[in-house]
């Protein structure tokens, strides 16, 4: 059954079948957002370019399209009814195009800018942005008439390029920006003022230094705004969008010394208004991204990719929102999976969120596009065996993904769950009775049978127990089976089954109850735990009334296949309580309060028991008890819960 929709979530999509892809730019249009992926189509070694459509009303994906002939670019423009895609070629970097696409995402023409023949080459595509009833190009050009010497090897010098286009998408303009004496140049974003200017973000590097600079050209193209931020070591190249606030400032991102990043505000004169650290930890730029975006009330909202090892941040979204006043509202950061993704650990990188375009919807929510890498545990950059996915995520105006949310949130996606259905797993649970009555000193040893079941050509699993008042493994009458992180129960073999547990939910999504109306399932929240074997896990709570956490590879933590009255496959309401979890016979997760796993805690036990000692003990145990008769069987077991003696015996 798929799940419903839901408001706030991280939702994954892979378009064409492992061929690597990334939301590159996006824009609001009525109900629907599109956005242009880059794509790289590996069969013929070329990047080409997707577009999609995505609903933010039934939050799914509507449509998506392969442009073969489109290549590589990160801007999308509309006009009148047209895309607008700027795109340079991907093989061998000597021309630009821009290819106009209809409404329905299908190719209308290529407009050839003819560059070929000219002193410079290397073109390397930026930002593209509408100034007017024009549009705006920028790239990364080498002349080859202006060389420098660079360590003692001779270089052609990096510039800037901007390309005018009129409506008919004509050249009407080209004009470079030369970098002064001893310096390169690289663009980094694109802004247009509301006083008619259009503002250029630049990065300049010599041998010693780099800065970073923001120069402004008038409708006529003649410079009329320049500011140049201070000279440091070791300033990131990355590539960072511009934002103009309503009354002139221009904002920006300006990586520093220290791994710190910061946010400047600059006014419509040039002069720095204030500066305000992003965070702590490192914010990453370049092929990462960073975006900038004015709020509908003038705050600056961004986003970019943070990684940091003293909170085990790998490569993770994260959001901010600063107002005018250059005071930091909040941050958040979106993180897949805790302990899987270290950025300073390439071998156990996991899974990654690269966020490239964010837009404020009319309602104050936040949406970010970009780019989700799934390593698949392979050691990236040694192995090509990892893929690139798109994501969209949607959060409240805070930034968060659910109501009063930490400063991290954890949305686990995996491409493989840990097994909840298999002969592997063992769990000792209270034994509840009929009555609802807890029985003295019962436990329940549970786990699933090795041998499968065919159904309806499907493979099922029976659940075999043993209680600890006849000590007889038995035999259930219920069917599982798991499959690609689903877990399916039949409540015998003529009825239909039904989803258990779906470990791809995510927050919001909602899975069908187990029988009543008022037993629907709410995901409130996702994060990741680690118990006694040191493995992450995905963790999902749901709301009430099925107020329960289902924990992957595990299940239900507290009650397993016994949940609330509501949610549950039984008839009992609370009382089969899970004291153990093991996998292999190795203890993987142990109840609070609970000293051993197959016996209760000597507290517990009933008044018939007049004694146990030592306890602990390295050696001989001795239990004195009023009724030996009573006792059919003695399980001992070490302090993680593993086995170390059992003995069945007639009184």
């Amino acid at each position: 059954m798929p799940l419903m929709a839901q408001k706030y979530y991280i939702k994954t999509y892979d378009p064409h079948n492992f061929e690597g892809e990334e939301i590159r730019d996006m824009r609001l249009e009525g109900e629907n957002i599109i956005f242009r992926c880059a794509r790289d189509a590996k069969s013929d070694q070329n990047f080409t370019t997707t577009m999609g459509k995505f609903s933010i009303v039934t939050d799914s994906m509507i449509q998506t399209e392969k442009l073969p002939d489109v290549q590589f670019g990160f801007s999308l423009l509309k006009v009148d009814n047209d895309y607008l895609l700027s795109s340079y070629e991907g093989t061998n970097l000597k021309n630009i195009s821009v290819s106009v696409v209809d409404s329905n995402f299908k190719l209308k023409k290529i407009v050839d800018l003819k560059l070929r023949q000219s002193r410079y080459f290397n073109y390397v595509i930026r930002e593209a942005i509408q100034f007017g009833d024009k549009s705006v190009i920028s790239a990364i050009v080498l002349d080859t008439l202006n060389q420098y010497s660079w360590n003692g090897v001779m270089q052609c010098r990096q510039k800037l390029a901007l390309f005018v286009l009129d409506k008919q998408q004509k050249l009407d303009t080209a004009f470079l920006i030369t970098p002064n004496n001893n310096y390169w140049m690289a663009i980094q974003g694109l802004g247009v003022g509301s006083d008619s200017t259009v503002y250029v973000s630049i990065y300049e590097r010599n041998l010693t230094y780099t800065r970073k600079a923001i120069y402004g050209y008038n409708k006529q193209f003649k410079k009329v705004y320049t500011w140049v931020g201070p000279e440091i070591i070791d300033e990131s190249p990355a590539r960072s969008s511009l934002a103009i606030g309503n009354d002139g400032t221009v904002y920006t991102a300006y990586y520093q010394a220290n791994s710190r990043t910061f946010l400047y505000a600059i006014d419509k004169l040039g002069k720095q208004k204030w500066a305000c650290p992003l965070d702590s930890f490192m914010i990453k730029g370049g092929w990462d991204g960073f975006s900038l975006a004015i709020a509908k009330n003038g705050d600056l909202l961004g986003s970019a990719t943070i990684s940091s090892a003293m909170d085990d941040l790998g490569q993770c979204a994260y959001l901010f929102r600063i107002n005018p006043q250059g005071k930091m509202l909040w941050n958040k950061v979106l993180r897949l999976n805790k302990g899987m993704d270290t950025y300073q650990s390439p071998t156990s990188w996991g899974l990654s969120l690269l966020p490239f375009k964010l837009i404020e919807l009319p309602n104050g929510d936040i949406v970010i596009g970009g780019r989700y890498i799934n390593f698949l545990g392979k050691n990236y950059p040694n192995s090509p065996s990892y893929n690139d996915d798109i994501f969209i995520a949607r959060t409240d105006s805070t930034g968060c993904l659910w109501k009063d949310c930490p400063y991290i949130q954890d949305v686990v996606q995996k491409p493989k769950y840990l097994p909840i259905v298999t002969a592997r797993n063992e769990w000792v649970s209270n034994n509840p009775n009929i009555a609802g009555q807890i029985e003295p000193f019962s436990t329940t040893i549970n786990t699933f049978t090795s041998d499968s079941f065919l159904l309806n050509n499907k493979y099922y699993f029976k659940l075999r127990y043993k209680k600890s008042l006849d000590n007889i493994w038995k035999t259930g009458s219920t069917y599982f089976r798991e499959k690609d992180g689903i877990v399916y129960f039949k409540k015998d073999a003529t009825t239909a089954e039904v989803v258990l547990y779906n470990l791809n939910a995510g927050i919001g999504d909602t899975l069908p109850s187990m029988g009543k109306p008022t037993g629907i399932r709410i995901v409130k929240m996702v994060s990741t735990v680690m118990y006694a074997d040191g493995i992450p896990r995905k963790k999902m709570t749901f709301v009430k009334p099925c107020d329960i956490a289902v924990v992957e590879g595990i299940g239900d933590i507290a009650q397993l296949f016994s949940s609330l009255i509501d949610c549950s496959l039984t008839m009992y309401e609370g009382l089969d309580v899970v004291r153990c979890f093991n996998t292999d016979g190795k203890l993987v997760y142990k109840a609070s309060g609970i000293q051993g796993c197959y016996t209760v805690a000597v507290k517990d036990v009933d008044v018939r028991l007049k004694s146990i000692y030592p306890n602990p003990t390295t050696g001989l145990l001795n239990i004195d008890i009023e009724d030996a008769q009573a006792i059919k069987s003695v399980t001992i077991v070490d302090n993680l819960g593993q086995i170390i003696q059992m003995d069945d015996f007639e009184a």
